[in-house]
């Protein structure tokens, strides 16, 4: 998701959530990570992303200053953040019997989940206006998180279930006090996904702001553990460390659940308070473990009117049950954000990879081939799509000779893994596991691939997979290459046109230019620009022929210059998020269609 440039000056957390980031020992690594991520505004490319989704999950508070979660559906375009500061919803469709009172100048936390796609953007603010068919939300806050523990499952709210819904009603209602009652049991039993309501209602003096905050919860079916009528309790897995949720309850332990049956549309919200067990370490995965008491509950049948197209793809984050605490795991994952790579533990599955070849493309970039180690060692690697990237292994990397588990994109084409059986990793020596690797992976040397997946993809983000008539742009920056070369070989082969913009700081930090250079030359159809941001020595005359080179950033008058039918393209964007961001905003202002772009960020 989309990162605008706009960020706050001070702390984008407020007192409760410093001081959950240094309970967890990520006070300064949260920081970073928040002033990256963490806007004021919704970007061009959220927007887009909003408009494609067909519910909203909302925190709010009733009359009584209890705090529900719940949420508005409909078909999709009945979300628009097309004003950067504002979040429009309507028409509005809200849950049967919903407590929240919604109230004018009151604050609302919201966010959108895409569960097949795993994306999740939230936005946070004031409500500015409420008259029952339209609310205006005026943002403090919007940010992106991250895919991890989301169960994939294609939810729809077409016209027909909407119309129907109107006209039927939902089936019953049900409500009770501080007691669960055995179908309230049952449908917590069987769910692998809730959404957690928090709140801080100030005061502001510590930087961050006051608000409602609504966030994603998931695991394997039962994740959510019931003991005695009135108590909910869950393992609380390796995030982003942001600590959104667990800053709000640390200083206002009110807190709401809604689970929704995607299947029946049933919905069961509760109001309580939520307490942080630091210590609890019990259940799989557990970093902590959440109590949340139940004051309060509204239980209503055929409630919101989704079906689910297909099956349910569990989450490869979900933790196997031998999967035991230990507080080495989040130091690593620490270490893992201050190097500004994402990669989490993945469920058994793995494969046992050998070094084939390792390659100095420059002055701080190797490329590992890899290929299968042994028929016994495990299942041969899946079909390999454009863009995806493979979750590693390092034995012995970490302090003490701990496991370190890193995320790094595939950076050769399938068709190459499919000729070859191998798959390759162009990797920059930036930080503890990349150093690691350069130093010590060797010809011969074995390591454990968890899975491959991801969903930056041409058969994941176009219409059948096919690249529309105008063709495509692929803009990266730095090592943000790797994806976009594994693409190129595709969509050159579709005969469409394809520009690469590739923007460097110098000559010598580019990879793969002879390659690009070559073809080039080859595909009639295919157009290479690098940019150099920073070419003191004057080197632009040395790249190879079938390059055209340019000096400075991208920029507007570049897209247009270099790239014929903008606006009819398709759009891959992977490198820096300071440049993600610009390119994002340089793309809005020239009229592309946001929906057209589609990103990659290694932050996560």
């Amino acid at each position: 998701m989309g990162v605008d440039v706009k960020h706050n000056t001070a702390s984008p957390f407020h007192a409760g959530e410093q001081e959950v980031q240094r309970l967890a020992g990520s006070r300064e690594v949260s920081e970073k990570m928040g002033r990256a991520v963490h806007s004021t505004v919704i970007s061009p490319t959220a927007a887009a992303f909003l408009k494609e989704q067909c519910l909203i999950y909302l925190s709010t508070l009733d009359e009584d200053n209890n705090l529900w979660a719940s949420c508005f559906y409909g078909v999709p375009g009945f979300l628009d953040g097309d004003d950067e500061s504002r979040l429009v919803i309507k028409p509005i469709h809200r849950l049967e019997a919903d407590p929240s009172a919604l109230q004018p100048g009151s604050l609302l936390g919201t966010y959108v989940i895409e569960l097949s796609t795993r994306k999740r953007f939230r936005t946070n603010g004031t409500i500015r206006s409420f008259d029952g068919e339209t609310l205006v939300l005026d943002v403090c806050i919007a940010f992106p998180s991250c895919p991890k523990f989301i169960q994939a499952r294609k939810v729809i709210v077409s016209e027909q279930d909407l119309e129907h819904r109107i006209s039927s009603g939902a089936e019953s209602i049900h409500r009770g006090g501080r007691s669960l009652g055995p179908e309230e049991k049952a449908l917590i039993s069987r769910s692998d996904t809730c959404h957690l309501a928090s709140c801080y209602e100030g005061p502001e003096t510590d930087g961050g702001s006051a608000g409602c905050d609504i966030s994603h919860r998931g695991g394997p079916p039962g994740f959510v553990h019931i003991e005695g009528d009135d108590t909910l309790y869950w393992a609380d897995f390796i995030g982003n460390f942001t600590f959104t949720t667990l800053g709000n309850i640390h200083v206002d332990p009110r807190a709401g659940l809604l689970f929704l049956d995607y299947d029946t549309g049933d919905t069961l919200q509760l109001t309580g308070t939520c307490e942080i067990k630091w210590e609890e370490h019990a259940l799989p995965g557990a970093e902590r473990t959440l109590y949340f008491k139940v004051h309060e509950w509204v239980r209503v049948e055929g409630n919101v009117p989704v079906h689910v197209e297909g099956g349910v793809g569990m989450s490869p984050y979900n933790p196997a049950p031998e999967d035991a605490y230990h507080p080495g795991i989040a130091d690593d994952r620490i270490d893992q954000i201050r190097d500004r790579f994402g990669g989490e533990p993945q469920v058994p599955g793995r494969m046992m990879l050998r070094c084939l070849s390792k390659v100095k493309e420059n002055h701080d970039t190797i490329t590992y081939t890899l290929e299968r180690a042994g028929t016994s060692l495990g299942p041969p690697p899946p079909v390999l799509r454009a863009g995806q990237y493979a979750t590693v292994d390092l034995k012995g990397a970490g302090a003490d000779g701990k496991v370190l588990t890193r995320t790094w994109t595939i950076s050769c084409p399938p068709a190459h893994t499919k000729e070859h059986n191998t798959i390759s990793l162009t990797i920059k020596n930036i930080g503890l596991a990349s150093g690691w690797l350069a130093d010590n992976m060797v010809v011969g040397r074995t390591f454990t691939v968890r899975g491959i997946e991801g969903t930056f993809t041409p058969q994941d983000t176009l219409p059948g997979g096919k690249p529309p008539a105008a063709g495509v742009v692929l803009l990266a920056g730095g090592i943000g290459i790797t994806p976009l070369r594994s693409m190129l070989p595709e969509f050159v082969e579709s005969g469409v046109p394809v520009t690469l913009i590739y923007s460097v700081k110098t000559l010598a930090d580019a990879v793969f230019l002879n390659e690009f250079a070559e073809a080039s030359q080859q595909a009639k159809k295919l157009d290479v620009h690098l940019l150099i941001t920073n070419d003191q020595e004057h080197q632009q005359n040395n790249a190879p022929e079938g390059v055209h080179v340019h000096t400075g950033r991208v920029s507007s008058e570049i897209l247009e210059q270099v790239v014929p039918s903008l606006q009819e393209r398709a759009a891959y964007l992977c490198g820096p998020s300071s440049m993600m961001s610009a390119v994002e905003q340089m793309l809005a202002s020239l009229k592309f269609p946001m929906t057209n772009l589609h990103q990659e960020s290694f932050f996560f």
